[in-house]
């Protein structure tokens, strides 16, 4: 799970249009430590509830992904999580 995280936080810096807080989170993620560098630069920034929210959203796409590929493994049909 740590590679999937680590994988989080680099879609993270690369969704932050902020160049100066860019460069920040690029140190962090680059250095010793990267984890705790890391949170608690968002968790000190203006930054921190869209960490949150990124952090949910992906975490939700990739359950609705192996959801969805279990069923198929399974021969169910996939289920849309849209709500449509």
């Amino acid at each position: 799970m740590a590679t999937k995280s680590f994988k989080i936080m680099e879609g993270f810096f690369e969704s932050v249009e902020d160049l100066e807080f860019k460069v920040k989170l690029q140190h962090s993620l680059n250095n010793k430590k990267p984890f705790q560098n890391f949170k608690r630069l968002v968790d000190n920034s203006y930054y921190r509830q869209d960490w949150f929210d990124f952090k949910k959203k992906t975490l939700e796409r990739y359950v609705e992904k192996q959801i969805n590929n279990w069923l198929l493994v399974n021969k169910h049909e996939p289920f849309d999580f849209s709500g449509e």
